[in-house]
């Protein structure tokens, strides 16, 4: 894939400056490919927390010989504004003055209120930049309460998006859902906020596999177990099934426990979630091990985030039962065989009830041919072709 010549000497610096470790490594490793694919013949800079950088070198395969690596050092995840504010205006000032954004541009793959902040005070003081920017799921912040702290409300998001314009500035989010429900929120953040496909790396599409359709079914939840998540309904669901079948369908959960959720008894799953979190690649083999995901999701959090623990399941080619969030609607919308888009935890119930009681293996290959399809929208290649017609309109 190609940018046609636009792209030749372009450098592009790509920033993560909150996640370390192995914080938000698919998608980063991901989004890494998509301006690879993107812009072949551009030079492309990463700059993160020195384990993250080994963490999304590692994932990168072959594409990596292709990157400049730059470990950084960065504040802690918690760390107060006003320390955040100067890391990141030290950090992107030090890439604008090696950078000629008239060509260049920097992706800031995680932003939050002191990086859009520093980037606009940046400009303020005579400074050219281009900068893409993530949003995530921080996203929420424009939603809901807001402090009456004048202080605070100076530097929450909603502020941050809005002050002083947004010359130079694209956001972005991932997934068009998000995107729709933030414009309505802020109207005037509409020209400048974009979208693109949550991508997922390539190298954990290559690894997908399915179990045959056989006993014992086995249908798990991913990632944080909390109430939010809906990982109380996950059990009850466990529960109900398991009066009716017992062992011949299992239940896993493959991830942490959050503090709402230790009360919880687990007696009904084959798979506890763990006190501390999986490995990558244990992770990556319980969601293999699976038939369906459960994605029992409430409340507002996923109108305005994309979830990763939605693109595992996608990149692993696990059909789905789900509660309807914005984005999980809408994927039904297009593939309405990709599992079961559930309204009630009562139609969760009669769902799993009613593959258990059939374990047709011709409908469940048909539903995972179903996801396949939503995956293929979401590899590096397909983002990337938006990717190109986003990025030309950064100014």
């Amino acid at each position: 894939m190609t940018n046609g010549s636009d792209n030749s000497g372009r450098v592009i610096s790509v920033l993560e400056p909150l996640s370390s470790g192995i914080q938000h490594v698919p998608f980063n490793a991901a989004m890494l490919e998509v301006v690879l694919l993107s812009y072949p013949d551009a030079t492309v800079r990463f700059y993160a927390e020195p384990q993250h950088v080994h963490e999304v070198r590692s994932v990168l395969g072959k594409s990596a010989d292709r990157i400049h690596w730059n470990p950084i050092d960065i504040p802690p995840r918690d760390a107060e504004f006003t320390r955040r504010f100067l890391f990141e205006y030290r950090v992107i000032r030090a890439i604008a003055r090696d950078s000629s954004f008239d060509r260049d541009y920097l992706l800031v793959l995680t932003a939050i209120e002191s990086t859009i902040l520093a980037a606009k005070f940046l400009h303020k003081r005579g400074i050219p930049l281009r900068i893409q920017a993530v949003l995530h799921g921080y996203l929420n912040g424009i939603a809901g309460w807001r402090s009456r702290n004048p202080l605070r409300r100076m530097t929450d998001l909603r502020a941050a998006l809005t002050r002083w314009g947004n010359q130079g500035l694209q956001y972005l989010v991932l997934e068009e859902p998000i995107r729709q429900y933030a414009v309505r929120l802020l109207p005037a953040l509409s020209p400048h906020l974009e979208f693109v496909n949550h991508p997922f790396p390539s190298e954990q599409a290559s690894a997908a596999s399915q179990p045959p359709m056989q006993y014992p079914l086995r249908i798990g939840f991913l990632g944080l177990a909390t109430a939010q998540k809906g990982f109380d309904q996950f059990v009850d669901l466990a529960q109900a099934v398991k009066r009716v079948f017992g062992d011949r369908v299992e239940f896993h959960a493959f991830g942490r426990a959050m503090s709402d959720a230790r009360d919880i008894r687990f007696d009904c799953l084959t798979t506890a979630p763990a006190a501390v979190g999986l490995s990558r690649n244990d992770y990556l083999r319980g969601v293999q091990s699976l038939h369906y995901v459960c994605l029992p999701y409430r409340g507002s959090h996923y109108e305005l985030s994309a979830s990763g623990v939605l693109l595992d399941a996608l990149a692993q080619l696990k059909p789905m039962i789900a509660l309807p969030s914005p984005v999980v609607r809408e994927m039904f919308l297009r593939q309405p065989s990709a599992g079961y888009l559930c309204e009630t935890h009562e139609q969760m119930v009669d769902a799993a009830l009613r593959i258990a009681t059939t374990m047709d293996a011709h409908e469940y290959q048909a539903r995972v041919s179903a996801v396949r399809r939503l995956r293929d929208e979401r590899s590096p290649e397909s983002v990337a072709r938006r990717y190109i017609d986003v990025t030309r309109l950064l100014k």
